[in-house]
């Protein structure tokens, strides 16, 4: 059974070209290394398939207000989710852990960035596939 969690807007971090942009600092003095953690939440099939409706995303291991003990919500359409063996700073290249998530039934991938990375960014404009990646 899904369980109801409290979900924040991501608009505050949408750019002008519909891309979702989160600026982080790579280390924080506290918990060390910021995690990433994406779960695409599955819709309801249709025209015989299913696509992913959000994106829940969390920063973890950081004291950043703006990340916090906040779980954002962001709204698409998209049949996968791919990441580039070639581009170095694709998320996929950097998921270290992925498993189901308890209170969703869907999968749940967690991902360090390297040191000289800054943003998190997932453009959300394709119906076919979601790339994020570490820039």
């Amino acid at each position: 059974m899904k369980k109801e969690i409290k979900t924040e807007s991501a608009e505050a971090f949408k750019n002008k070209d519909g891309e979702y942009v989160f600026p982080f600092k790579v280390l924080d003095p506290t918990y060390g290394r910021i995690e990433w953690c994406i779960e695409p939440v599955r819709g309801k099939k249709k025209k015989g398939r299913y696509y992913i409706e959000k994106l829940l995303v969390q920063a973890r291991q950081t004291k950043d207000k703006r990340y916090e003990a906040k779980l954002f919500e962001i709204p698409c359409f998209t049949e996968s989710i791919t990441g580039s063996m070639f581009d170095k700073g694709s998320y996929l290249h950097h998921v270290w852990l992925m498993k189901i998530c308890e209170d969703h039934n869907a999968p749940l991938m967690r991902a360090y960035p390297k040191d000289e990375h800054t943003q998190l960014v997932i453009p959300i404009n394709s119906s076919i596939s979601v790339e994020p990646k570490f820039i």
